[in-house]
Formats: structure tokens, sequence, C-alpha cells
């Protein structure tokens, strides 16, 4: 088998590790694990002893399942104070044929042009390649004949403090990192295996917070990370409900936004589906607020994160925020849960690099069934 990589999400209270490998149109799962949440900090970073006892463990027991040391590893990171550099053309010279070193040259170059105050540049996602004599293209000219090989490329930046704190953290549980992007990145790069819009903003709900980000063409425009997530939901449903937290999660679970079963129904505690899906409903509306100030166009959503299983949810976002919004899930792809996605995206990324796929979009229904984006079984 070749050989495998393992991705590690951090979020705002949450690592994900997942282990797999990759083939053109598909990821293979080996193991994929999760923490519990873990406790915040007044600046809105996971306790840093915490993340580091929790990414051992997980990473501990991926080795023992799998039988060995975890020799490719990638970081993805939330998009906290998130920015893009346009960088210029910038060219190398190429012996004779082009291979992966000259785009790490040239990436390295770009890097280092680039005067950026108080941010990290971690991934550089190009826009064209052209070889000498050569036609510009969105493809990598891999293996292609050339004495200079030059590179249009984007540059993701975040802030120093953020990227320091998750470096830090790896590096204190002996990781050396292979590769590092954005979550959200690493997510619509996953969505590119499947029928995506080529122009669309992605929202991303997880138990600890919700990323949105705008895409054209597979690449970021923005991002950003807001702290609020489906716990935060909850803790405010249950107020609202007088019902234990743990309550209000189940109901959510089985009931989401729904608010009529087709005959009269009542909870135990004598609450109506009418009353729970309200309570949700005013618990959102903070978040939706926030939502609302990161989208800059007209485009689609596509909806994604454990957020994507709650009943009615995607309708809710559609109604409030005036968009078409499709679903997607990405426990039934791969994953035992969706809170996996930007894992999945991360290694087909990294496997991957330089291939860009021209999507196409043509359906009317808010779900994907095979090969489409759906809520899945």
């Amino acid at each position: 088998m070749k050989e495998f990589i393992t991705a590690i999400t951090f979020s705002r209270r949450k690592i994900s590790v997942l282990s797999g490998f990759a083939r053109p149109g598909k990821v293979y799962v080996l193991k994929a694990l999760s923490s519990p949440l873990l406790p915040a900090t007044k600046d809105g970073f996971m306790e840093k002893e915490e993340a580091e006892q929790a990414l051992t463990s997980l990473l501990s027991e991926t080795k023992n399942e799998l039988g060995g040391s975890l020799s490719v590893t990638l970081a993805l990171l939330p998009a906290i104070d998130y920015s893009v550099y346009r960088g210029e053309n910038t060219s190398t010279l190429v012996s004779d044929t082009v291979t992966q070193h000259d785009f790490i040259n040239i990436a390295n170059m770009i890097r280092k042009s680039a005067k950026v105050d108080n941010k990290t540049i971690f991934y550089c996602d190009p826009l064209f390649f052209t070889p000498e004599g050569g036609e510009k293209s969105r493809k990598f000219p891999l293996g292609t004949k050339t004495s200079s090989l030059a590179m249009q490329a984007d540059m993701h930046m975040i802030h120093q403090n953020a990227y320091r704190f998750y470096e830090d953290i790896c590096k204190s549980c002996g990781l050396d990192l292979s590769f590092t992007a954005l979550s959200c990145f690493a997510s619509s790069s996953y969505l590119s295996l499947f029928s995506s819009p080529e122009r669309y903003s992605l929202l991303s709900l997880e138990e600890d917070q919700c990323e949105v980000a705008s895409l054209t063409g597979g690449h970021l425009a923005s991002a950003s990370n807001i702290p609020y997530g489906l716990e935060d939901m909850n803790e405010k449903a249950s107020s609202l409900l007088s019902l234990s937290p743990a309550k209000t999660r189940e109901y959510a679970r089985l009931f989401g936004l729904r608010k009529k079963t087709g005959f009269p129904y009542q909870t135990p505690e004598g609450k109506t589906l009418e009353e729970i899906s309200q309570a949700f409903e005013e618990s959102l509306s903070p978040l939706v607020e926030e939502i609302a100030k990161q989208l800059k166009d007209d485009s689609p959503i596509i909806f994604v994160g454990k957020g994507a299983n709650m009943e009615g949810l995607d309708q809710f976002f559609s109604n409030r925020l005036g968009k078409k919004v499709y679903l997607f899930n990405g426990a039934s792809l791969g994953a035992r849960e969706s809170g996996y996605l930007p894992c999945l995206g991360g290694i087909a990324l990294s496997s991957y690099p330089y291939q860009t796929k021209k999507n196409s979009f043509a359906s009317d229904s808010p779900y994907l069934t095979k090969n489409r984006f759906s809520r899945g079984e």
C-alpha cells in the first residue's frame, strides 16, 4: 500500500485526527479519532496543555492501531484573522525537467518577497504556471522540459500568534509537519471531487465554532472563524426551554427545527416541537447575524459540518440569509463524523496538490444523492 498520510484538524475547542491515503477521486480512511471538547481560554484558543495531552493520546492510539510511526503529517488550521496575499509572477531556473522541487522553490521565493506584518504565510495556492516558451496554465507542468518556470499564486496567511500556537502544540507532540493549510480550504478540496459550484460560500458549523469561506474556482477569496457553535446554541436553547443541556442536545438530534409531526405531540416535559424549534431558532440568531456579515456576494452556500445533520437547519439558513443552501454530509463519504471533512480534503490536497478540476453543477435539489451533495444515510 502507498504510504499513508495523517491529517490533524484544529478547531476552537476540538482536535480531530484521520489517517488514510488518496487515489484520484477518492480518499480511503484507515483510522479516524476526535477529542472531546477541550477547555478554552479567554483569547479564544483551547487550553494548550489540555490540547497537547489530547493530541498525544489521539496520535498514540492511531500509531498503535496502524502499527508504526506517522511519517507524513499535515495540520489544518481554523481561519483566525485570515487574509490572502496575491503574489506576483516569480520565476525559478529549471535545469531540465520540471519537478515538485521547482514548485517548492517558487513558493519559498514568493513567501520571501511578501512583506507582511504580524502574519504568517503558511500555504501557497497557485493561480497560473508558465514554462518558458509555453502557455499559461492552471495545471502544474510536472515533467515539462523548460529552462525556467514562472508561477503566480495566492498566499494564505493567519495571525502569527495563531500559527505559533498550533505549531508549538505539534512540536511538543513530536510532529514534523509536511504540510499546512486552512481547514475550510481543505474541505473545499474534498468537495471538488464532486460536482460543486464554480463559485460558492462554504458554511461549516461544528460543536465549538462556525467557519465561513468564499470560494471561486477552488481559490479562497475570504474566510473567517466565528466562535459560536452547536454547543453554544444548545446552552441558550436549554435556558429558554428550562431543560438540561443533555436533554436539549437530545431533542436537537431527534427533532432539529421540525415544527410538526402530523399529529399532536409533546415531550415528556410538556414541550411542543414548535416551542423547541423556536428556541433553537432564537439561539441561532446571533450566529446568523455574524454569518451575514461575512457573505460577500449572492453565490449559493454549501453547508457542511455537524450542523448539516440537524433537520431543518439548512432551510433555516436559506430563509434567513436569502440564499440557496446545498447540504453535504461528509459522514456518509468516508468518515464516521462530518467533522473529519477537512482531514479528508487535506489528504486529497497534499496527495495531488497541483491538479485542478473544472467543476459543473446542475441540480435544483438542495440534496445530493450519489456523487452529489446529500444528507446521506
